[in-house]
């Protein structure tokens, strides 16, 4: 039985509770502080070294207009992995273009090169990466096909912010770049996004697309967002988590073992209503136009939250990638092989999960509620599998490893604002496990 002090939560938040609180009450008061977009928008630019970086509103948002700005012929088709938010989809089919999904490696969590090359026509425009886990794979690869084919790269840096590959910094690598800035990730706000254009040819075409984008977000919207993830941060804070959230978690892993299931304790019925006038919720639906809250760019407030997590991004990712590191070379042979080859780069990957990818799901399962009865709350992918969603039946292609990454991958602890002694102690319970 471990000690209450050791038990380690699901959620992870990079915006701390302080600056959440602050943040309630300058949208409240409208309090602004001078030239903060400037201040962002220049650490940003320092960061991706470009100068060309904008906020939006969410990564989505991000999506739909560089599609738009390309000016691809109608059912132009852009290969996706399926592994995604609904909405990378409508994102897609509201630019006019077409989803085509490929399957994924176990090895990568990310396109299986075969797969990727069977699905290239005379239609396939772009190639979109999405950098899972913070794992990145063998671009050359993927770059040496997308020349050859001449097709566009989009890249998906939501979870890789800060990563590398051989030479390149991740975010340089696509004609466009866009990462989100959603609860849980390494550079955050309420809600947002970022985009990077790295083909200057496109540049007029993409503010012309974002014109409908500037307006200021809701002060309603940027209230519920702050105080869910206000509830988040407080519900996973050391004291609380351990004398409550977890006794929580455990009566639901007895009595309602569906909802302990979802990675996002997500409620997953949406009335007409929501379903048409929200974006964050991410429902399983195939939309028509994206509803009126999408339209804004960050706030003062937002970019306030923004710029604290970059000022702390260098170190938190320095904290995973040395976590990453202990995993890697403290884990007994049982686990080990369940990690993913590309997770072993550590000057590479920036680890927002350590994946185990497990051969069943009922391995998958059964590890799950053993960490759980010793105080970690690990869960798999929380995003679903879009190729199954069916509303989006068209588009439907049976993926078979993007299915069992999906469903036999647990992500084992890990996050920026850890100690190495939690890690530590992880490695510990895990080696002593049976499997």
């Amino acid at each position: 039985m471990l000690f209450f002090q050791n038990k380690l939560p699901r959620h992870k938040l990079y915006i701390n509770l302080s600056s959440l609180v602050h943040s309630l009450f300058r949208i409240f008061f409208r309090i602004k502080k001078k030239n903060i977009k400037s201040i962002v928008y220049e650490k940003l630019q320092k960061l991706f070294n470009t100068k060309n970086i904008f906020t939006i509103s969410s990564w989505r948002a991000g999506l739909f207009v560089s599609l738009k700005s390309l000016n691809l012929e109608k059912n132009s088709e852009i290969l996706v992995t399926p592994i995604s938010i609904p909405d990378q989809i409508n994102s897609i089919v509201l630019a006019g273009c077409k989803p085509v999904f490929v399957d994924m490696d176990k090895e990568t969590h990310n396109f299986d090169i075969e797969d990727l090359k069977s699905k290239i026509n005379d239609k396939t425009r772009v190639i979109h990466i999405t950098y899972l886990s913070g794992i990145i794979p063998d671009l050359e690869q993927i770059l040496e096909i997308a020349k050859k084919k001449k097709l566009i790269i989009i890249e998906d840096i939501s979870q890789a912010y800060g990563a590398k590959y051989m030479n390149y910094d991740i975010g340089n690598i696509g004609t466009f770049s866009i990462g989100s800035l959603s609860t849980g990730k390494t550079l955050a706000s309420l809600a947002g996004g970022i985009l990077i254009v790295n083909d200057e040819k496109y540049l007029n075409n993409l503010i012309f697309e974002m014109k409908d984008f500037q307006k200021e977000a809701k002060k309603n919207l940027e209230i519920k967002l702050n105080i869910w993830q206000l509830t988040i941060s407080l519900a996973t804070t050391k004291m609380i988590f351990n004398m409550l959230t977890y006794y929580y978690l455990k009566i639901l892993s007895i009595f309602f073992k569906k909802k302990f299931n979802d990675p996002e304790l997500k409620n997953k019925i949406y009335n007409k209503k929501l379903i048409k006038n929200t974006f964050y919720s991410n429902p399983e639906i195939l939309r028509t136009e994206f509803p009126s809250e999408l339209y804004f760019d960050l706030s003062n407030n937002q970019l306030e939250i923004l710029n604290q997590t970059l000022d702390d991004l260098e170190k938190n990712i320095s904290n995973m990638r040395f976590q990453a590191k202990l995993y890697c070379e403290n884990l007994n042979q049982n686990f080990l092989k369940f990690i993913p080859r590309a997770s072993f780069k550590f000057e590479t990957n920036t680890y927002w999960h350590f994946p185990l990818t497990f051969n069943t799901r009922e391995e998958a399962e059964n590890f799950r509620y053993s960490m759980f009865n010793r105080g970690f709350d690990c869960v798999g992918y929380g995003l679903p599998l879009c190729n199954e969603i069916k509303a989006f039946n068209k588009f439907s292609e049976y993926l078979p490893n993007s299915k069992r990454i999906r469903e036999n991958s647990i992500f084992l602890p890990l996050n920026g604002k850890l100690k190495n002694k939690d890690i530590k102690n992880t490695i510990k319970e895990l080696n002593n496990l049976k499997i």
